[in-house]
């Protein structure tokens, strides 16, 4: 019997008697209870077990029955309440701990699950099942499939056959996309136990992820026959003859549950289908857009809401629904169809610029349109189009030196060095454009044709008109010579001439960046004369954020936007500001109201990505970093987010499609490379996951990040030897707790024990408050380190005197070395603070009857075993407790009982009998 536990620790509380009804007795409600829950008459059970509770509010097994009861009956909330309060009043764990496991993996709530499952470390195999069975499931849920499947395997490995078992075991196959052995094994199981409300649930998933429904809907209608309340799965059903054709059944259903839940999204979408089904658009779109105002956001309630309109002939609204879910859908979807037709009618047509590149009716006159059109366009960041619409008017009218200057601007925007041509071109027909002069001054540096530059710095120079550009690209040929000190003296200069130059302060905060608060005012000066500006939003968001003066920052950029509303990139700081200031919702909200039908620039889809990661809303960040893709496929930091956050949701088949993607866009990226590998092998796909690492470290060597996808192959292949090489190298650059465990599990299953011991002694010098840390060293020590076992123990209680879990172990470990006095005055500490905690009472017993006392512990193990004691162990010791008080009659009882099961410890058991004998 190990009665060490690290994880948690069970709390029970003895029932307590508060009084005699006077027509029923608590024990009396409870019988007729069961009675009535035998023949699944759970209504009048709930009747009677609330009779039970109020007669005795503290009774453990009243408040069990009534959980019980509200979750066969599908109230799922109501049991939860009760079946909390019957574990804090100490009901059996046995009986308790499934049902927990159950109706929090029912509600969605996996960390309940698992902590359910921290408190299952001594409890029979079958109950053990059953916790492991929910965990899995509520980890498949969230999609953690790794973990799911972890469940699954221990519940199988438990080697015990339950329906709970084989359940797990179909549940495993499914995760794996064996849905006909899956489904096989579930009708075994319903065949023995036709009304396992778990079964039912799973076969229906099953037919449903094969389409059929009709089926589906059959084992469903079964399920909600002896489960009524469960309105989840009611809503499911009628999802499921919606997608069955059966609209008229489906009607039937969703109308009592509308009566009950006339707030419903999900309830109200599906009468959107049912209505446009019907034919009854208007109606359609009324509870479409109901849904729609209850917080469905899907893409599908767009869609209702835009066909229906389409079909009722409102155009405006069809189009604004269906444009913001277009790029979900390919060209030859549904979809994409109709919303062609409705641009087409609306002239906002995807053909327009075709249109204007292949027109043959454009004249002179035409060309300021043409090249208002390739502003706006390129304004919005359509370069390639604007482009193309530039060319068109440059065609018509050749001669334009304004057309050619502005050709120019957007060929170089758009990554095309002819716009540099098109700038000569343009000042050969007109000398006297100084700002296309300058404009092209600043692009023969960005190429190093700095004795160009240099000519059109000693024009500008004898110009008064000029000289200010003159100076300022003097400044910028300072800095690309590394001459510093010139630059700044010529921006100065530039200032002398216009104190607002915003480019000579932009690039003086450049040159000052060494004395950040000196870099900071520049930008702001540059910012309080040109309040868009980009690059200074930027550069004053990151210093103020090192500086620590976000608060500051948030301050001035609400200022600006107060005269400048509209501003995009004064927007795109100050949500930056917010972010960096914890003030999520803000910064939500003002990119959540941009108008989306905007061209939008890819850092607006980086910040709301990243402002959804913060509030780890994985599944929106992802969808924001998808979007900024489809406008910007080759922007390496959207690719790099998308990846990352779809890793963070767990959704890992889609993430390594992200990384796949990535890496044709940027073929020779290490970082994209080391995620590609990471991805792999999270995706199980380990062969290919070894060979892309091998390729890695032969292009690129070794690094911490690939070290440690080596060592998670290694631990898999049991190659235990080289994840100890490669944890110790991720370890080394990174010391963190995560890093140490990982470090000191390969150790151990290496047989290093001591090095495995040393690294997390060493981590604990760094981090010594790190319970968790503490407690995985307690366990880890073997026998032989009594002292080092104790020193962890009693660390914990100098910082934690009443600490259950650490004073019950300590005892046990002192009952291990025979220091029975130190284990009782320990383990009495612990009976004090917590006197019907099942863990104490065992540990508490056995210690008494190993130091003779055998009075106090028999009656003691009496009482554990009375709270649910399963643990051969404390039987054992009961019986010997009884033998030492010539109770020899009750030993023998409990000896032989025993005798009847496989133990471990049938020897011990036989020699106590023989002893009787």
């Amino acid at each position: 019997m190990n009665k060490v536990s690290s994880i948690t620790f069970a709390i029970t509380l003895g029932l307590a008697v508060n009084g005699c009804s006077e027509n029923k007795s608590t024990e009396q409600y409870i019988e007729k209870a069961s009675t009535l829950l035998a023949s699944n008459n759970v209504d009048a059970a709930i009747i009677e077990l609330k009779g039970a509770v109020r007669k005795e509010p503290k009774n453990a097994v009243a408040r069990l029955r009534l959980g019980e009861a509200y979750l066969q009956q599908g109230n799922f909330n109501s049991a939860e309440k009760e079946l909390e309060k019957a574990h804090s009043l100490g009901a059996s764990l046995e009986k308790a701990l499934p049902k927990l496991a159950s109706v929090k993996a029912k509600l969605g709530d996996y960390v309940g699950v698992k902590e359910v499952l921290e408190q299952a470390t001594e409890v029979e195999e079958e109950t053990l099942a059953s916790v492991l069975l929910y965990a899995g499931i509520s980890a498949t849920l969230i999609n953690r499939l790794e973990e799911a499947q972890d469940f699954f395997s221990q519940a199988v490995g438990l080697d015990i056959e339950t329906p709970q078992t084989q359940l797990a075991e179909a549940y495993l196959l499914l995760t794996k996309q064996n849905h006909e052995n899956s489904l096989q094994i579930v009708e075994n199981v319903l065949s023995d136990t036709p009304d396992y409300r778990e079964a039912l649930l799973l076969k229906a998933s099953i037919l449903y992820s094969q389409q059929k429904y009709k089926l589906g809907n059959e084992v469903l209608n079964e399920y909600l026959r002896i489960t009524p309340r469960d309105y989840q799965t009611a809503f499911n059903n009628v999802n499921g003859h919606i997608r069955a054709g059966e609209y008229d059944k489906a009607e039937l259903k969703l109308s009592a549950l509308l009566k009950v839940f006339s707030s419903s999204a999900i309830g109200n979408q599906y009468k959107a289908e049912i209505e446009y089904q019907k034919g009854d658009y208007e109606s359609a779109k009324r509870n479409a857009e109901l849904s729609e105002q209850q917080g469905n956001q899907s893409p599908f309630i767009k869609i209702l809401i835009g066909f229906s309109a389409y079909q009722l002939g409102q155009l405006e609204q069809a189009y604004d629904n269906l444009v913001r879910v277009e790029n979900y859908f390919p060209p030859s979807h549904s979809v994409s169809k109709v919303l062609t037709i409705i641009k087409v009618k609306l002239g906002y047509s995807d053909e327009a610029v075709s249109s204007i590149i292949t027109a043959d009716s454009f004249t002179d006159d035409d060309t300021s349109f043409l090249q208002l059109a390739s502003i706006e366009m390129a304004r919005f960041g359509n370069f390639e189009d604007a482009q193309k619409v530039i060319s068109k008017a440059s065609i018509i009218s050749p001669n334009n030196s304004r057309l050619l200057a502005q050709q120019g601007v957007i060929k170089l925007s758009n990554q095309d060095k002819d716009g540099i041509v098109s700038f000569e071109r343009a000042l050969e027909l007109d000398p006297n454009m100084v700002e296309v002069e300058f404009s092209l001054g600043m692009q023969y540096i960005t190429e190093g044709e700095l004795s160009k530059a240099e000519k059109i710095v000693a024009r500008f120079l004898e110009n008064q008109s000029s000289i200010e550009y003159g100076y300022v690209l003097q400044g910028l040929i300072g800095i690309e010579k590394d001459n510093y000190e010139e630059a700044v003296k010529s921006f100065n200069n530039a200032l002398q001439v216009n104190e607002n130059s915003a480019i000579a302060l932009f690039n003086l905060g450049f040159l000052n960046e060494a004395s950040p608060e000196v870099a900071l005012g520049y930008y702001r000066r540059v910012l309080e004369i040109e309040s868009a500006h980009q690059g200074a939003i930027q550069r004053f968001t990151t210093i103020s954020a090192e500086l620590n003066k976000v608060a500051d920052a948030v301050l001035f950029l609400e200022g600006l936007r107060k005269d400048n509303p509209n501003s995009f990139n004064i927007i795109l700081g100050l949500a930056q500001n917010y972010r960096f200031s914890d003030q999520l919702e803000k910064a939500k909200t003002l990119l959540e109201n941009i108008d989306e039908q905007l061209v939008l620039p890819a850092g607006y889809w980086v910040i709301l990505g990243d402002i959804y990661t913060q509030s780890r809303e994985f599944s929106k960040a992802s969808k924001s970093f998808a979007e900024g893709l489809r406008g910007y496929p080759q922007h390496y930091l959207l690719n790099l987010r998308l990846i990352g956050s779809l890793e963070m949701s767990r959704e890992l088949p889609k993430a390594l499609k992200a990384a796949k993607k990535a890496d044709e866009t940027f073929p020779d990226n290490p970082r994209i490379k080391m995620l590609l590998a990471h991805l792999e092998l999270e995706n199980k796909n380990l062969e290919v996951a070894k060979s892309s690492v091998e390729a890695f470290k032969a292009k690129y060597g070794n690094n911490p990040f690939i070290d440690r996808v080596v060592g998670k192959i290694a631990m898999l292949e049991r190659d235990f030897a080289t994840s100890v090489e490669s944890y110790a190298s991720v370890y080394q650059h990174n010391p963190n707790s995560v890093n140490a465990v990982l470090l000191a599990r390969a150790l151990k299953f290496n047989g290093q024990q001591a090095e495995a011991e040393k690294a997390l002694e060493s981590y604990l010098e760094k981090d010594p408050n790190n319970t968790r840390i503490r407690l995985l060293l307690a366990e880890l020590y073997t026998e032989e380190n009594k002292e080092k076992i104790f020193k962890q123990y009693n660390w914990l209680l100098d910082k934690h005197p009443k600490n259950i879990v650490a004073l019950n172990n300590l005892a046990w470990h002192q009952h291990k070395y025979q220091l029975l006095d130190q284990a009782i005055a320990t383990i009495e500490k612990a009976y004090e603070a917590k006197p019907e905690s099942l863990m104490v009472l065992e540990t508490y017993g056995v210690i008494l009857i190993a130091s003779k006392k055998s009075t106090e512990g028999t009656a003691i193990l009496e009482k554990a075993i009375a709270a649910g004691s399963k643990d051969v162990g404390v039987y054992i010791n009961l019986a010997k407790g009884y033998i030492a008080l010539n109770k020899t009659q009750k030993a023998k009882t409990i000896l032989s009982a025993l005798q009847e099961k496989d133990h471990k410890r049938d020897q011990e058991i036989d020699t106590l009998l023989e002893q009787l004998d």
